[in-house]
């Protein structure tokens, strides 16, 4: 992550501007690079936080990058005294709990739950009490050094975590210029967003207004571009998210055979979502979290027979949490499910495509899933404020009520008239190919895996001047003047 902003730290700084970089010192030791499964001992994580500031001030020297640390905004008297704070901080209470009058509850929550991988949290004390200390010296380092440095803009990677949630929330408080920026699909491409409203952080989305003046059907050019996209993605396996591609088969009737239903109702499809991962964060949704999403549509659909059901269990579950995955979950809640719902668990050899090719609509929270099948014409119903929905092509339920009764209606539901579906197809276009913006100068190391994640390439280190990569220079400008992260025709990758 650090290859990426310092990279781009160092390219504002070639072009005048002043660049302040606040790095992690290990004022406070729970961070997003604790995981249960990796570092379950807490007393043993200070234990890391030395090299990790080596290799931090390693990398920021490199881009000659002027740096300071957290620990100099918050010395070693004031965090003794933010943990006498987060000692009194209580689970049962994170949804209020505020400091300096900004709300930090929720990304004190969002760490744990990440680190925990789906399992649920067990009233661990010490834990709570270090991830909500990690919470107040994020917010007293942000406050201190805005209040130093008096920047114009902030530039940070998605604000969820106790590590960034609270310097960003306080940020927008201050109404400076934010960009934030997460990992988008293919490699060395990013999404970038400027955030103005916490509530609705979604880094995904673009302004309803941009979108009023986008509103067009796709040209003959563009569409080509588009299916080649997800003919890339899903045939060839080209990407930068999937772990484990799963071979194209081109036909549903081998998957339709094997799954047996042995009926002529409709297919619908139940996307589910990694159970613990930021995407929940990100905007709001019709009920507390994705377990009991799932849950309560499974109970929904027990007794409606008009409907086949297949839920996808997410397939990184096999590799991140197997055991406190969705999939898990519903094996624990429910005996036995009714013959019309069916489960494809996270090991299944299907291919996305193909089983979008065999289901006839589906549901989801946030799942870019959604914005696929719509693409493809299938009715999408939404439980959540994802990127895409409320665009003019979704079922977008406003209560829980109008969720169940969708669902209860689910077999009326046909193809989307060409109209939708041409929306759709224009808003994918925007979101697959002008939002995935390439930032050259970096590379995945391995190049195959979301696990190569991003390095610099120092051969490429000309692009970071002024005119030295369009792209390049139209990322730094957005930065700057607040404007959409979408590329200009002439700047769309040709591939």
């Amino acid at each position: 992550m650090l290859d990426v902003e310092a990279a781009l730290a160092a390219a504002l700084k070639l072009r005048g501007h002043r660049v302040h970089a606040v790095m992690c010192d290990g004022a406070a030791k729970a961070c997003v690079r604790r995981e249960i499964k990796i570092n379950p001992d807490i007393q043993a994580w200070a234990q890391e936080c030395a090299s990790c500031k080596k290799d931090y001030e390693a990398r920021l020297n490199a881009f000659d990058l002027d740096y300071s640390y957290v620990g100099d905004f918050v010395p070693p008297q004031r965090v003794a005294e933010l943990r006498a704070l987060a000692d009194a901080v209580t689970w049962e209470h994170l949804p209020d709990f505020t400091h300096h009058g900004v709300n930090i509850g929720g990304n004190i929550k969002s760490s744990i739950l990440r680190y925990l991988k789906g399992s649920d949290y067990n009233g661990e004390k010490e834990l709570l009490r270090e991830y909500a200390l990690t919470g107040l010296v994020t917010l007293e380092a942000a406050r201190n050094a805005v209040a130093k440095h008096k920047p114009t803009n902030v530039f940070m990677s998605h604000g969820i975590y106790a590590d960034w949630g609270p310097a960003l929330r306080y940020a927008l408080d201050m109404r400076l210029k934010v960009t934030c920026w997460i990992a988008a699909y293919l490699h060395a491409r990013f999404y970038f967003r400027h955030p103005t409203d916490y509530a609705n952080l979604n880094f995904h989305s673009i302004d309803d207004a941009r979108w009023a003046k986008e509103k067009t059907p796709l040209e003959a050019p563009e569409a080509d571009r588009l299916d080649d996209y997800f003919t890339r993605r899903y045939v060839r396996g080209q990407s930068f998210d999937v772990k484990e591609f799963k071979k194209y088969k081109g036909s549903t009737d081998a998957l339709r055979s094997r799954i047996g239903f042995g009926n002529d109702r409709k297919t619908w499809g139940i996307f589910a979502h990694v159970n613990w991962d930021c995407v929940t964060d990100y905007a709001p949704m019709l009920f507390d979290d994705f377990n009991q999403w799932i849950v309560l549509t499974l109970k929904q659909l027990e007794q409606d027979k008009s409907v086949n059901w297949l839920l996808k269990v997410h397939p990184a579950e096999a590799w991140d949490n197997p055991a406190t995955g969705i999939q898990a979950l519903v094996r624990s809640r429910f005996s036995k499910l009714p013959d019309h719902i069916r489960i494809l668990g996270y090991d299944e050899d299907v291919n996305p495509l193909d089983f979008y090719n065999l289901i006839d609509g589906a549901i989801t929270v946030y799942g870019t899933a959604g914005l696929e099948l719509a693409r493809l014409g299938k009715p999408v119903i939404v439980a959540g404020r994802a990127h895409y929905s409320r665009k003019g092509f979704t079922h977008d339920p406003e209560s829980r009520e109008q969720y169940f009764g969708m669902l209860r209606a689910a077999s009326s539901f046909g193809p989307l008239p060409r109209e939708q579906q041409e929306l759709a197809m224009r808003y994918a276009y925007i979101y697959f190919i002008q939002r995935q913006i390439p930032f050259p100068p970096v590379r995945n190391r391995a190049g195959a895996s979301e696990s190569s994640f991003w390095s610099f390439d120092i051969r490429s280190r000309g692009m970071l001047l002024p005119n030295g990569d369009p792209h390049v220079d139209f990322i730094v400008e957005r930065i700057l003047d607040g404007q959409e992260f979408i590329l200009p025709v002439e700047l769309v990758p040709s591939e």
